[in-house]
């Protein structure tokens, strides 16, 4: 059997298409599989992503939950908060000398308010059941600063008078 040259290159061209054409199809099927490859990671980094926000979103709710619940244990406005105190003090057998509202501090969702309270009693007993019926109030109240002053008084020098100064903080919510 004799092989001729000539015989050879119609099946060595159809050889070298055949290769050509699946050489082309790999070359394609990579290019493909490589943008498709790109995409998906694209995809779950960005399902990541709203996982993690969908996360933050729900801590957020739950938290707003929790301000809400507390939002009754704040005072509404400042001059009821004002008048509440003096009440207090007066039902404890202090005398308020005065009242002075201080500068207004603002947070992202509620308003600080300070008052400084000048108050005389008669002994610490009296100063002491004012200051723990303001801790124990159902309105939430904060006393920042206290300090308590003995005042000798008149020609009798064994009466003593009281001097309580104090701070008290009073938060309000914004609606």
């Amino acid at each position: 059997m004799k092989i001729i040259l000539t015989d050879l290159f119609p099946m060595a061209k159809k050889r070298s298409i055949s290769i050509a054409i699946a050489a082309l199809t790999l070359i394609a099927a990579s290019v493909t599989f490589k943008h498709y490859s790109q995409r998906f990671e694209s995809l779950r980094f960005q399902k990541e992503e709203e996982a993690k926000r969908n996360g933050l979103l729900t801590e957020v709710n739950r938290l707003e939950k929790k301000i809400g619940s507390y939002k009754g244990l704040f005072s509404s406005d400042l001059a009821s908060a004002m008048e509440a105190l003096t009440d207090m003090a007066e039902a404890s057998k202090l005398r308020v000398v005065s009242v002075k509202p201080q500068p207004e501090e603002a947070g992202p969702l509620y308003n600080k308010y300070r008052l400084a309270f000048i108050l005389e009693a008669d002994s610490y007993h009296d100063a002491g059941r004012f200051i723990s019926g303001v801790e124990n109030q159902r309105e939430f109240y904060a006393i920042d600063t206290v300090d308590i002053q003995r005042q000798k008084t008149g020609a009798d020098q064994s009466k003593a008078a009281l001097t309580v100064n104090l701070t008290i903080s009073v938060i309000s919510f914004r609606s």
